[in-house]
């Protein structure tokens, strides 16, 4: 899970851009299970509101 606000993204590691965390993440679960594949991403547009 991760936080965008367009081309950067903010998840646990820090920022970075979402095509070169996309892209890590990837490789990590193509390594330990080759058949992976995603195909959509699920994109919340508001997790809560202001108080």
């Amino acid at each position: 899970m991760y936080e965008s606000g367009g081309t950067w993204v903010f998840d646990f590691n820090w920022w970075s851009l979402e095509k070169d965390l996309l892209k890590v993440n990837e490789t990590f679960a193509k390594d330990r299970y080759p058949n992976w594949n995603y195909e959509q991403r699920i994109v919340i547009e508001k997790v809560c509101r202001s108080i």
